[in-house]
């Protein structure tokens, strides 16, 4: 992966949001590093997304500090920290497979059903093939 600028990384036409979790903190969660594929091929959009996923990254780091400071259960603050992590790499990571997924289940409740219609059959074909190459549709 090529560096475009801080949490930011290229491969290929792809995007990446890239972001080591700071050493404390490395201890209790079970992951390093955050890697998200962005979903975008143009850099302005890729670098709105970096900087709205670093911004949620850095608060929720922020308010699990706080919570230690403040002597609050750290099981509890583990785990909000963990569903917050969770929470933003759910928002803004772009899985393929998951849409495809979709779209296929769609296909066979279409193919299935009592008629088929072939026009909206192909205009989900069209839009899968779509979806695969051009992510941020």
């Amino acid at each position: 992966m090529k560096a475009i600028q801080r949490n930011l990384y290229k491969r290929g036409q792809s995007f990446y949001y890239r972001s080591a979790l700071p050493k404390e903190l490395r201890k209790i969660i079970p992951y390093k590093e955050i890697v998200l594929s962005l979903g975008v091929i143009d850099i302005q959009s890729a670098r709105y997304i970096c900087a709205q996923i670093n911004h949620q990254e850095t608060n929720h780091i922020n308010e699990f500090r706080n919570n230690i400071r403040k002597k609050e259960q750290p099981n509890l603050c583990i785990q909000r920290l963990l569903d917050g992590l969770e929470k933003v790499k759910e928002s803004y990571s772009c899985d393929k497979i998951n849409k495809t997924e979709d779209i296929t289940d769609i296909i066979t409740k279409i193919s299935n059903g009592p008629t088929l219609n072939l026009h909206l059959l192909l205009f989900v074909a069209f839009l899968l093939h779509h979806m695969q190459h051009y992510p941020q549709l």
